[in-house]
């Protein structure tokens, strides 16, 4: 093969015996074997001291990106398999009643233009006002009287936050003694956080696609479309949205594709979803495919 793919290049520049002329005028060239091994010997390195070669490799890293070839130097998969309960550490034994837990308030200054944050300690017994005194009914079993409870008790401000915070899961672990997230109890617009990616410093992360999301068939072992929990008990059930958090910002419902990242420190790459879009009892699916790039700090 090395021989014919050179050959018609030496023929060029060498002169040869053994040409003869057709009928038609046609000059063909007859060699022998032992000719164009001499030839061959002779011209061959002047040949590739004169010749750049280009090789093809096929590299696995290799991608189109908007219509263009691009090649990263690092690829990324998330395949990564969790169920809600994960999401939450293990609830030791509690006295939910005399539990507590902590609410921000954030109060807006008119004359200074400016928000303000106050982070106050809360007794879950403030979801147990009504029949304290004889069998307590919790805010979770019978919300209608509360209002007036909390209004009574607190003052206008912390009456608010109980009302906020009543349909969170984590104040519900916390201070409801009779929650069992099962997929019967729902309606909190809580974000929950899946997973963080951390972005070493001095990389950028860059998405390929937008995470997708399944939820595990029981009856068939496949991953389909994703749900959350049964919507105030009528069966209804709404599928599964993931939105993204770098640093303070938020990406809203797609992966960026923007470069993400720091120059000099690390960072983190959250996925979330609201607490109403999971099933507590079900098994959920990522899968993300992400690469890192070289990144810089801008100096001004």
């Amino acid at each position: 093969m090395k021989k014919v793919l050179f050959l018609s290049l030496v023929l060029l520049s060498a002169t040869l015996a053994g040409c003869t002329s057709s009928d038609d005028g046609e000059v063909q060239v007859e060699l022998s074997d032992e000719q164009i091994d001499n030839i061959m010997d002779e011209y061959f390195q002047d040949f590739v001291n004169n010749t750049s070669v280009t090789i093809n490799e096929d590299k696995s890293n290799t991608y189109y990106q908007n219509g263009s070839i691009s090649s990263q130097s690092n690829y990324f998969i998330v395949d990564y398999t969790f169920s809600k309960a994960v999401l939450f550490a293990e609830q030791a034994a509690v006295d939910h009643m005399n539990n507590s837990f902590e609410a921000i308030y954030m109060e807006y200054n008119i004359s200074t233009n400016q928000h303000t944050n106050f982070t106050y300690q809360l007794d879950c017994s403030g979801y147990y006002l009504v029949g304290i005194q004889t069998t307590p009914v919790t805010y979770w079993e019978d919300s209608v009287n509360y209002p007036a409870a909390w209004s009574a008790t607190y003052n206008d401000t912390i009456a608010d936050l109980y009302q906020e915070y009543a349909s969170q899961t984590t104040v519900r672990f916390t201070c409801d003694e009779n929650y069992n997230p099962n997929g019967s109890q729902t309606g909190s617009t809580e974000m929950l956080t899946i997973l963080d990616i951390t972005i070493p410093a001095g990389k950028g992360l860059m998405c390929e696609n937008n995470p997708i999301i399944k939820m595990l068939d029981s009856t068939t072992n496949m991953y389909g479309i994703a749900y959350g929990e049964p919507y105030y008990n009528n069966g209804h059930r709404v599928s599964t949205g993931l939105s993204y958090q770098f640093d303070s910002f938020s990406s809203g419902v797609y992966c960026s594709t923007m470069t993400l990242g720091s120059g000099s420190v690390d960072t983190i790459y959250s996925i979330m979803t609201q607490d109403f879009m999971l099933d507590y009892g079900d098994e959920y699916r990522i899968y993300l495919v992400y690469t890192l790039v070289d990144v810089e700090d801008h100096i001004a």
